[in-house]
């Protein structure tokens, strides 16, 4: 079992702080690629020709050496021992004196890929187990894997791991005293957690914190990038006092955030608060696409715009589309419209022109919504007056009659002009046209008259006879055919 008994030339994590070359590979994939690869150990990919996943620390990719015959520890107590011994790295040696409701980080060596499963013992009985996405991570990235435990009472606390039936083991003998090993403090950091705004508001980030330790053993600050489960990077920091800091571009993150671990040389460790990001409201956004009009118009016509809003954000919404006119804006019209995400919709607004201000006028026009406004040009031209026109708007008979019976014939005109006019309203009887009565009339504009017009039936050819009688008033004119009998 390769790289439990002793430490090689990769990036397993030391006691010193020497995380090795590739202790500080980040996460440079999109934000995708980091949750995909929770927690999923690195395999040779036969596609890419590569490890998988980018991000792995890959710790053990110096020359491999089989070191199940280096028995050697750090203290040299597991000297000669047989092949079954785990190398202890946090806390390097057997003997632990710590301070009460201290915090330790015990980290034995691994294999990265391994895919090691640790049992850690308290007195020889099973306590924990190291399994999950947290230390998956840790081992791809560091090589090692990890108990964290707040030591409360003296004994001994051991590791175990069972490779097919091959058992590898350490332990450490645990006393208390309170002047034993402590955990770390972080004394400041940076930016406030409490202004952290939504991740897509930065392009880059500087995460900081100020660092101490009573014993001056500071050693190693772990920075997680949390609900991904990825070591971002692991800094170095020494002596009593120290900083570290990392400055990861936004899309290497998830708003979840980022949490760093502060450890000494003896495992003694502390967590720092979370730097999370807001959650952005998925809202919807109203976008004009297009603005079409039937200007220019006459004074008295009705502008018709039409306008199409696509609703471009992230949820259903509804907004309203207004049609405001006038160099003094003033509402026209509006109309509410809601939109799922990504639809779109085709609105008709309309106003009524007034009388320009001299032959034409020229006005602003906007459509707006709630996100979006489109300007466009109304020009109005004042129109030529219409001549006085008689149109028929009504005819009847009193059809069918007798021969020798007067036929009466009413029509109803009316002046659809814009000016007072006078013509002659023609009654015009039979198939060879003959005009059998006429009438002077004189309208004023949209005024309307009833007008009477009779003839005497001759006698039919036959029993009965039908022809066409007609009321024409020279700009317009109405027909209906009558039936007279002998």
């Amino acid at each position: 079992m390769s790289g439990l008994t002793g430490r090689d030339d990769g990036g397993s994590a030391s006691s010193d702080g020497d995380d090795g070359s590739d202790s500080a590979e980040r996460v440079s994939d999109s934000r995708r690629t980091v949750l995909f690869g929770i927690g999923v150990t690195p395999i040779l990919s036969p596609l890419l020709g590569e490890w998988w996943p980018p991000w792995s620390g890959r710790a053990n990719e110096t020359e491999e050496t089989d070191e199940r015959g280096d028995t050697s520890g750090t203290d040299g107590d597991d000297a000669g021992s047989s092949a079954g011994s785990l190398e202890r790295l946090r806390p390097p040696d057997r003997d632990l004196t710590v301070q009460p409701g201290t915090q330790i980080m015990f980290e034995v060596s691994a294999e990265a890929g391994l895919g090691q499963t640790t049992e850690w013992l308290l007195d020889g009985e099973r306590e924990d187990i190291s399994m999950g996405p947290w230390e998956s991570a840790y081992i791809d990235h560091q090589g090692a894997d990890i108990w964290l435990h707040t030591v409360e009472s003296e004994g001994e606390i051991g590791a175990e791991v069972d490779d097919d039936g091959d058992v590898y083991t350490t332990s450490w003998d645990v006393s208390l005293d309170s002047d034993g090993v402590g955990s770390p403090s972080i004394t400041d950091s940076s930016p406030p957690q409490d202004e952290l705004g939504d991740l897509d508001e930065y392009e880059t980030i500087e995460f900081e914190v100020s660092v101490s330790d009573s014993d001056g053993n500071l050693d190693q600050v772990v920075w997680w990038v949390r609900a991904a489960d990825v070591v971002y990077d692991v800094t170095s920091v020494s002596g009593r006092e120290d900083t570290a800091s990392i400055s990861p571009d936004a899309d290497e993150l998830v708003p979840e955030g980022v949490v760093a671990w502060v450890l000494n040389e003896s495992g003694g460790m502390v967590e720092s608060e979370v730097w999370e990001f807001g959650f952005p409201t998925p809202e919807s956004e109203f976008g004009i696409e297009t603005v079409d009009t039937n200007s220019p118009i006459s004074s008295g016509e009705t502008l018709e715009v039409e306008a199409t809003i696509q609703n471009t954000g992230d949820s259903t919404g509804t907004t309203d589309v207004d049609l405001v006119v006038g160099h003094d804006p003033e509402l026209a019209d509006s109309e509410s419209v809601e939109l799922d995400s990504g639809d779109a919709a085709t609105l008709t607004l309309t106003f009524e022109a007034g009388d320009p201000a001299g032959e034409s006028e020229e006005f602003p026009g906007v459509i707006e919504t709630a996100d979006d406004e489109s300007e466009f040009q109304i020009v109005v031209e004042d129109a030529e007056p219409t001549p006085a026109t008689f149109d028929v708007q009504e005819l009847s008979t009193n059809a069918p009659v007798s021969a020798g019976e007067t036929i009466e014939t009413e029509a109803t005109v009316r002046n659809v002009g814009d000016e007072t006019g006078t013509t002659d309203v023609e009654l015009v009887v039979g198939h060879d046209p003959v005009v059998e009565d006429s009438e002077l009339l004189t309208l004023e504009p949209e005024e309307e008259a009833t007008l009477r017009l009779p003839f005497e039936a001759g006698d039919p050819a036959g029993e009965s006879e039908s022809f066409p009688i007609e009321v024409d008033t020279g700009a317009d004119s109405a027909t209906e055919m009558v039936v007279v009998t002998s």
